[in-house]
């Protein structure tokens, strides 16, 4: 074992609350590491693991960190959130991803992993002690499969003992809930140097079955070994059954608060939504509210759980509680100071992207807010003139307290209004921030024909999306025709 182990961390970080909560963290819990400040390229080679925020990724960009040290976390401003931003971090093996205005609770956790797996020696004082700290299993294996090393959450978890299990094969937990066919996917996906990620079904030592969400890792030390981390999720798969009750009462209301397909001899409104599972963040709003006046709303929340659905159902009762003699601004205020006020209070951040539109057909007008969704589009039918309603604010939920101004553009004629899902977009296209009129049209019509019906069909037959697809339509104008297939 190294003497007076010390790992050298880089904090570059301009936020200080960050800064002295982490500094104050590793001080209490005696972690062994070294914090520095200077942010010289050079120095990072002799980094063991660099902590960056945006300034700093701005500044020497992440391609030449990632080239000079062994291991990044990444500290996000929340009015950075963006979801193909947070994606490129990861696929540029950023260890992990920290919002600036929480600490999360599993930081301790994960600089104590990082250091056991800098340290050279894997079965030494500081091994045990660091991984006895931690509640989930972790075990590590020879290249044949033999158990070399397991740690206190293992044995709990197991019921066995020690000399019950080291130098034995993990066969010894094996249950019946898996074919040969599941051990040996997992064993061809290590040994050809891939990280495996799974559910196991254990049997312990009284005869009871363990449920286990495992990641498997492959890892060169002297020889080739391999480290499994498994979480015991016994407790959860038994309130499974109340679970999935709470997530069909919330798909139930959920479905009973979606709009019907409208129309009248001046507008028409139709729409889709495809959920990526049961619950859905997607949401379509329309519904008359005067004469010759009509508020449509597309909003999506982020993440596919119960959390995410009963955020919206309270997004929703707001929505629907909004009324032609309101501001639109007033809304998108509502729905954000609700949102930022539930982020500051629980560990768990829930951010909204949307547009609200107000069709005003009285006084030839529509109105409309962004906040940071992919860009509507009015498509005049007789001009063929493509008008997007960009993003003029952030998501909602980023930061409390701010003011919303709509944005009014004229309308005299007849016009498409497509509002859609940043999955759908992504379905047609691999970057849409770049996208231009032409494709919008190549992707939504054939000439002046609407592909609604073709696009409808296409997406609700898959069998799997990566995410949530909904389409909404309003022409409005002079209704008639057959110009929508």
């Amino acid at each position: 074992m190294k003497k007076n182990l010390k790992i050298r961390t880089k904090l570059l970080s301009k936020n200080r609350t960050f800064n002295e909560r982490l500094t104050q963290l590793i001080q209490e819990n005696n972690i062994p590491i070294e914090i520095e400040y200077s942010i010289e390229l050079e120095a990072l080679e002799e980094i063991d693991i660099v902590i960056i925020d945006k300034n700093y990724y701005s500044t020497l960009g992440l391609s030449k960190i990632n080239n000079k040290t062994k291991y990044i976390m990444y500290l996000l401003d929340q009015e950075d959130y963006n979801f193909q931003f947070i994606k490129g971090l990861y696929e540029n093996k950023v260890f992990d991803i920290f919002h600036s205005h929480f600490i999360p609770k599993s930081l301790e956790r994960k600089l104590w992993a990082l250091v056991k797996l800098i340290s050279e020696d894997d079965t030494d004082q500081l091994l045990d002690i660091i991984l006895d700290s931690i509640e989930d299993s972790i075990a590590i294996t020879n290249d044949q499969g033999i158990l070399e090393y397991v740690n206190k959450g293992f044995l709990k978890t197991s019921g066995y003992e020690l000399n019950e299990v080291i130098d034995k094969n993990p066969r010894v937990l094996k249950s019946d809930g898996h074919t040969a066919g599941f051990y040996k996917e997992l064993w061809r996906t290590i040994t050809r140097g891939d990280i495996w990620h799974g559910n196991f079904i254990n049997l312990s030592k009284s005869g009871n079955l363990v449920y286990e969400k495992a990641t498997v890792y492959p890892i060169d030390l002297s020889s080739r070994k391999y480290l499994k981390i498994g979480h015991n999720i016994t407790k959860e798969r038994f309130l499974e059954n109340k679970v999935r009750l709470s997530m069909s009462l919330a798909k139930s209301v959920l479905s009973t608060s979606a709009p019907n397909a409208f129309q009248n001899s001046h507008i028409k409104f139709n729409y889709f939504v495809k959920y990526m599972n049961e619950l859905g963040g997607d949401f379509i709003w329309f519904n008359q509210i005067g004469k010759k006046k009509y508020f449509t709303a597309l909003i999506d929340v982020t993440g596919h759980d119960l959390s995410s659905t009963l955020i919206l159902m309270t997004i929703i009762s707001f929505i629907k509680e909004y009324k032609a003699v309101e501001a639109l601004g007033t809304l998108t205020e509502r729905i954000n100071n609700y949102l930022t006020d539930f982020n500051k209070k629980s560990d768990i951040v829930k951010l909204i992207s949307g547009i609200f539109c107000l069709i005003n057909l009285e006084n030839s007008y529509l109105e409309y807010i962004n906040a940071g969704h992919p860009s509507g589009l009015v498509f005049d039918k007789e001009t063929l003139k493509l008008t997007e309603l960009r993003r003029n604010t952030l998501l909602l939920g980023v930061r409390d307290n701010l003011s919303y101004k709509s944005i009014v553009l004229p309308i005299n004629g007849t016009f498409d209004l497509l509002l859609y899902s940043d999955g759908l977009l992504e379905h047609y296209i691999d970057n849409y921030e770049e996208i231009t009129p032409k494709i919008y049209q190549d992707i939504f019509y054939d000439g002046k024909t609407l592909k609604f019906s073709k696009i409808k069909n296409e997406l609700m037959s898959k069998d799997y999306i990566e995410d949530d697809l909904s389409l909404a339509h309003i022409r409005f104008g002079s209704i008639g025709g057959t110009d929508v297939n």
